[in-house]
């Protein structure tokens, strides 16, 4: 584990940063839920040729939860990022999302178009996450009433969230990868870190984050996107089904589309190699 370095979010809560190894910059926006337990083998390879800078989102892997959730929002998460590279002095870097993270990530670009050298997607989408989401639109309905519930309920809501991630981890890990793993390429070693910390997780922020995400429109179309953009996804991804990515991709002119086979929502620990070949290709390519 990266030892993380702190900076104050807007309303004072400490933000977790991390960056290993050297050269050309890549910044990472990560995914809902997620911490360094999704990206470690995309920073351990990437780090070997570039400086990797990442950090946790607002109640999320080594960052504070606030008692107020006024920041855990697209707008909040960019002004975190921001901080974040300005604390580092980098003034042009490349730009990696995953998962929720290309949404926020999109915007940043859109917000501060001087940072960002090039565009890489993994596993994302542009617009409402939950109109896609296993091929249905009903939950982006059941989300937004979880949230409504939220401030009436915020006791037996983050009680139950806990006891449903402290249930066995091969009973979590069976419901997982039926809905965001591929069971036949998961090693349970590998995901169990990533399973196990959403214990610790506040599932009223993780409510009000995903519905602000989800709600969230973009700036600017993705048409005005002019930087050299790599879009990968998986084959069999449900949370970000591949036709979102062939979207952006007819979108954005200046992108690249690469479909992983048999891949799932969970890409990153599933196809590290597959990834970083084409990462590094596309990064070798805008030179």
């Amino acid at each position: 584990m990266i030892e993380p370095k702190f900076i104050e979010s807007n309303d004072k809560t400490k933000i977790a940063y991390y960056e290993i190894g050297e050269g050309k910059p890549i910044f990472i926006f990560n995914g809902f839920t997620c911490s360094y337990y999704n990206l470690k083998h995309l920073v351990s390879d990437l780090s070997k040729n570039y400086k990797v800078i990442f950090w946790d989102y607002v109640g999320h892997g080594n960052s504070e939860t606030p008692k107020d959730f006024k920041n855990a929002t697209v707008k909040g998460s960019i002004s975190d990022a921001k901080k974040i590279l300005d604390e580092l002095k980098i003034e042009k870097t490349i730009f990696l999302g995953y998962s929720t993270g290309v949404q926020i990530m999109f915007e940043f670009h859109f917000l501060y178009p001087n940072y960002s050298t090039s565009l890489i997607s993994i596993a994302g989408f542009s617009g409402k996450v939950f109109d896609s989401f296993l091929n249905t639109n009903i939950f982006s309905y059941i989300v937004e009433g979880l949230k409504q519930l939220s401030p009436l309920m915020s006791g037996a809501f983050a009680n139950t969230w806990r006891i449903i991630h402290n249930l066995p981890f091969m009973l979590r890990l069976f419901v997982a990868s039926k809905i965001f793993l591929n069971e036949d390429k998961t090693i349970p070693e590998d995901v169990q870190p990533f399973l196990d910390s959403l214990a610790q997780q506040d599932m009223n922020l993780l409510l009000h984050f995903i519905m602000d995400v989800h709600n969230h429109k973009l700036s600017k179309d993705l048409s005005e996107i002019k930087l050299s953009t790599l879009i990968l996804c998986g084959e069999k991804d449900l949370f970000a089904p591949k036709i979102r990515s062939e979207e952006m991709n007819v979108q954005i002119k200046n992108s690249v589309l690469e479909i992983v086979p048999n891949a799932s929502h969970n890409i990153v620990l599933e196809e590290p190699e597959f990834l970083i070949k084409s990462i590094e290709k596309f990064i070798k390519s805008n030179t």
